[in-house]
């Protein structure tokens, strides 16, 4: 940047500004867009699901009006068949026809209805017992009149595939202790305990040898406000399935699934696999869980699948007894098909418009940058002028005369208007300078002339201190080497003191000890010379014993003599004598160990006698001679303090005169410095005056270039 020019400055700057702002726009452009386009989505995916929903439900209406319809028909027909059979009942009683003629007229209403509707699978009447003709006790088993085996009336009439037949219910049938094939246990109780009609579970029919899926509607024979039997139409549920394929062709191409559901979640009818209807809705995973209890609820129910894959709607058929209901699910993406396309449209629209706007701001940048290049150009054009006049009074020589001539009336015309002020101020100040200068220049070789003498004086000062100071440090050194010597020469006569007076002490310890061991010694001959006598105290006992010896020797001789003479009878004391025998010459022997033991003692106790006297001469001798030592030692150490007073009282001065040594080697030291900075000051201001000197000849020439 230092290196680029003025113009390239402000085209970067202004380029780096225009491309971040424009990169900046464009960027929150496309960050709108963005937020525009997930709007447009969301918008339209609402949209769509909200007009989905009604659609949904309302073909969900439609198709819970026209299973209604249908219920309905069944219903009204089964109405009007049970009034009828009321009014045969009533005529025959009005007319006193003949029971048997009133059963079979019953029966056959019940067959015709199911001969004549195809929607109709079976009819069935069964009559409280005696509220027919009250002849049921004739009855009993009639199975041409109807009667089952208590009497009563319980007709049913059924399309077996060919035509109609009939059978007989019994009363466990009828009860429900007995079990019908796809019949519910109440089918009876449920009419005739409620007096209201009744839509019975769906049921798998095959007593028309196919499989039919089928539901009993049932309702109450009433009399003067008293049920009086029931009766039943078995419907053929089969054209709901009908009524799913078209709702569901209706429903984006039949994509989703559609399904009726009875009271008790039995499928009723499907569009996707008919082997499954009859089966409850638990047994199929794709049924939602919570199914049952919109099913329960008889509540419209609208929900989108937490994983987004499927829109289910629940809508409740109403047939005033029991809860049946219309299931619908469709799959989301074929739903949002349309908004999907139109997001993707939004995308790519959107997409192409910020490809289009990036273009141009490329262009548009690349165009700014151009301007901006152009009008730098024009903004630093005179400032270039102003640099041509600065370079002409630059390279003038000093030239203060010159003027930069501007008509501009911007920032660059006060330039050059405020730079041309600053050269006339400028000019005087030069001019003035001059004159200083000249001053200057003959002050400043005063100066080194003045400073040049200084140095001299300085130095030859700093000479004779520098020969004062080392002669003070010499005599410092002197003294320092007098007060060691002395200082030693008291250490060693405080020595010798002690080794003196230790020496006199050693000397009068040994005298002592001396006499010690005379006295002992002396107390030592009176034992050796008792020693001397019990030496020979115990020769003269040996005597005695060695005669003893002797004499008993003999007597053992001759007691062996005696024991030879005996015989055998003296051998046993001739062995004991000849043991003492033994022991006495043993005894002798020992004897004479002894007596010799004793003359070496004897010996070496005369001998102890003589050394003892010859120690006691000598130690007399030495005891004398130590006394002497002493006597010559106690001198000695008398000497030798008189010598260490004087070597303390020579230390003392000699410690006087090294502090004053010091001090003045100190005093003079600091002289010498205090001379050396002096010099060096001097030295200083004799180079600070030559340099002052040459810078005032360096400034008159310069100052000599400029023209005022």
């Amino acid at each position: 940047m230092q290196k680029l020019s003025v113009q390239w400055k402000v085209t970067l700057v202004s380029g780096l500004c225009l491309l971040f702002t424009a990169i900046a726009l464009l960027s929150i452009s496309a960050y709108f867009n963005n937020q525009s386009k997930e709007t447009i989505a969301q918008l339209s995916v609402s949209s769509l699901k909200g007009k989905t929903e009604n659609l949904v439900l309302s073909q969900a209406q439609n198709e819970a009006t026209r299973v209604k319809g249908f219920l309905d028909e069944a219903i009204f027909r089964s109405q009007t068949l049970a009034q009828s059979v009321l009014f045969l009942k009533r005529n025959a009683e009005e007319n006193y026809t003949n029971s048997s003629e009133l059963r079979n007229s019953v029966s056959e209403i019940l067959k015709l209805a199911v001969e004549n509707f195809s929607n109709i699978e079976g009819a069935y009447v069964v009559f409280e017992p005696n509220q027919l003709d009250g002849e049921d006790g004739n009855y009993v088993d009639a199975d041409y009149a109807g009667g089952n085996d208590k009497g009563r009336f319980a007709a049913y009439w059924f399309n077996n595939g060919t035509e109609p037949d009939r059978k007989i219910l019994t009363e466990a049938q009828i009860s429900g202790s007995e079990s019908m094939p796809g019949f519910v246990s109440n089918w009876y109780q449920c009419s005739a305990s409620s007096s209201n009609f009744c839509i019975l579970p769906p049921y798998i029919n095959g007593q028309s040898g196919s499989s039919v899926l089928t539901s009993s509607i049932t309702v109450p024979l009433i009399d003067n406000g008293k049920v009086i039997g029931v009766m039943g139409l078995d419907i053929n549920l089969n054209q709901l399935e009908s009524i799913l394929l078209e709702v569901d062709s209706k429903l984006y191409d039949g994509v989703g699934n559609v399904s009726i559901i009875s009271d008790n979640g039995v499928l009723a009818a499907w569009d996707q696999d008919s082997s499954r209807i009859g089966e409850l809705i638990y047994q199929d995973e794709s049924m939602p869980h919570s199914l049952p209890e919109w099913l329960n609820s008889g509540e419209t129910q609208v929900n989108w699948t937490s994983d987004g894959k499927w829109l289910q709607v629940f809508r409740p058929i109403d047939t005033g007894t029991s809860n049946w209901g219309v299931y619908i699910q469709l799959p989301v993406q074929s739903v949002l098909t349309d908004a999907y396309k139109l997001e993707n449209v939004v995308a790519e629209q959107f997409s192409n418009s910020q490809k289009t706007n990036w273009l141009i701001g490329v262009i548009v940048i690349a165009l700014g940058l151009v301007v901006v290049y152009f009008a730098a150009y024009q903004i630093v054009k005179p400032i270039r002028v102003v640099v041509e006049r600065l370079k002409d009074i630059a390279s003038g020589e000093g030239d203060l005369t010159q003027r930069i001539e501007l008509k501009q009336q911007d920032e660059v015309g006060e330039l050059a208007n405020w730079f041309n002020r600053f050269l006339d101020k400028l000019q005087g100040i030069i001019r003035d300078v001059v004159e200083s200068v000249s001053e200057i220049e003959k002050t400043a070789h005063g100066a080194a002339d003045v400073a040049g003498n200084t140095r001299d004086g300085s130095e030859s000062q700093f000479r004779e201190v520098d020969l004062v100071a080392t002669a003070a440090e010499q005599m410092t050194m002197t003294a320092s080497e007098v007060a060691s010597h002395t200082e030693n020469a008291l250490n060693a006569a405080i020595s010798a003191t002690t080794a003196a007076t230790s020496g006199q002490s050693v000397a009068t310890e040994s005298a002592k000890s001396m006499n010690t061991l005379v006295e002992r010694m002396n107390s030592a001959k009176p034992v050796v010379e008792q020693l001397e006598r019990s030496n020979d105290n115990i020769n003269q006992i040996l005597t005695v014993i060695e005669g003893v010896s002797d004499q008993t020797n003999l007597l053992a001789l001759n007691a062996a003599i005696e024991a030879a003479r005996a015989g055998d009878q003296g051998k046993g004391f001739a062995v004991v004598a000849e043991e003492v025998r033994q022991l006495s010459i043993r005894t002798q022997e020992s004897v004479s160990q002894i007596r010799e033991v004793i003359e070496e003692v004897g010996v070496g106790t005369k001998l102890v006698v003589a050394a003892i006297e010859d120690g006691n001469r000598l130690a007399g001798d030495t005891s004398l001679q130590v006394e002497e030592a002493a006597n010559s030692l106690d001198n000695i150490a008398e000497a030798i303090r008189s010598i260490e007073e004087l070597n303390a009282q020579i230390a003392r001065a000699a410690e006087e005169q090294r502090t004053v040594s010091a001090e003045v080697n100190g005093n003079v030291s600091n002289i010498r410095e205090q001379s050396e900075g002096i010099l060096t000051n001097a030295e200083r201001s004799a180079e600070i005056g030559q340099r002052l000197a040459a810078l005032s000849e360096q400034q008159q020439s310069l100052v000599g270039q400029f023209v005022v």
